[in-house]
């Protein structure tokens, strides 16, 4: 539907599964043959429009219908970020994602979330620039419990409807690590064709013990897969 609002959009495919790689990256509805739902939406299938500001969001990755346990875990001290598209203008006061396996022997101060911005060269995504980050100690508990879960940031984040960020996240500890909701886990892999905001990064090897203030992408691992973060108050 090229003609659909840019938080609308049904996109068919020729097979019950399959990648959808055009529409939004918050609203998804997968349509199989036929014209049947099959996932997205409303849930359960339906074509009702999911649009964050109704959820009092600034905007997510995808809609929350749409994740699933994945099997992908950030190893301690690596850094994970996943895209996510402001469809709303704000402060982003709170980061909120969705814990599937609880995390637990977390190492205190040494566990933060954050927004990150691209930065482009030439049109290519070079670099991401941190905007701000959870307070020390903030995400210390949060992913010790199942559900929905908030980490505030501190001072908030102002964010611009369209824009595109990256939410960033680094856990420690023994084993200090948790799984996160989001699309079916798939091998990690550069993007084909190439995406300018690839899905999903890992920045491994680095130890890190709080978010850095710069990533460069090319020393990143790419995933084709979407974890469920959500922009919010």
């Amino acid at each position: 539907m090229s003609d659909a609002p840019d938080w609308q959009k049904v996109v068919t495919v020729t097979t019950s599964v399959g990648e959808v790689t055009d529409a939004p990256d918050w609203q998804r509805v997968v349509v199989a043959p036929g014209g049947v739902p099959i996932s997205g939406g409303g849930g359960g299938g339906s074509t009702e429009d999911i649009y964050p500001p109704d959820d009092g969001m600034y905007g997510w990755s995808i809609p929350f219908t749409l994740s699933n346990s994945a099997a992908i875990l950030t190893s301690v001290g690596d850094l994970g970020l996943t895209r996510v598209k402001a469809a709303a203008s704000g402060t982003v006061g709170s980061l909120y994602t969705d814990v599937t396996i609880v995390g637990s022997g977390f190492t205190a101060d040494e566990n933060y979330v954050g927004l990150y911005q691209p930065v482009l060269s030439s049109g290519a995504l070079t670099s991401l620039s941190l905007l701000g980050s959870s307070a020390a100690g903030a995400a210390d508990t949060p992913f010790t419990t199942l559900g929905i879960r908030t980490v505030p940031l501190s001072p908030g984040v102002a964010v611009t409807a369209g824009s595109i960020y990256y939410v960033g996240w680094v856990t420690n500890g023994s084993p200090g690590r948790m799984q996160l909701s989001s699309t079916s886990a798939l091998t990690a892999s550069a993007q084909a064709p190439p995406l300018v905001y690839p899905y999903s990064l890992t920045y491994p090897g680095h130890s890190l013990t709080a978010l850095p203030n710069s990533v460069t992408v090319s020393a990143c691992t790419q995933y084709r897969l979407l974890w469920w973060w959500a922009l919010g108050p």
